[in-house]
């Protein structure tokens, strides 16, 4: 199911991660699955995978823009004002 999802959603940007919600007390997945992705609209472009199918089944798609990373305030060496790639 990961890879599917994974083959899936590659286009749309980098997967840093995919996981999958579980019944407490069976462990069984309950059919709901979240992408954590990066990259320049990546919400933009998982929308339009809103309606898609995969594996004989209708996947709804939301997505859930968070705030870009800014690490001005880090000093860091490499410099930017953002996480590369996803500025």
């Amino acid at each position: 199911m990961k890879e599917a999802l994974t083959n899936h959603f590659k286009s749309c940007g980098v997967i840093a991660m995919v996981s999958f919600r579980r019944h407490p007390e069976t462990d069984v997945v309950n059919g709901l699955a979240t992408i954590t992705m990066m990259g320049n609209d990546a919400d933009e472009k998982v929308m339009l995978l809103n309606g898609s199918e995969l594996g004989g089944r209708k996947l709804v798609v939301k997505a859930n823009p968070t705030p870009r990373l800014k690490l001005d305030h880090l000093n860091l060496p490499f410099g930017g004002s953002s996480v590369p790639g996803t500025s």
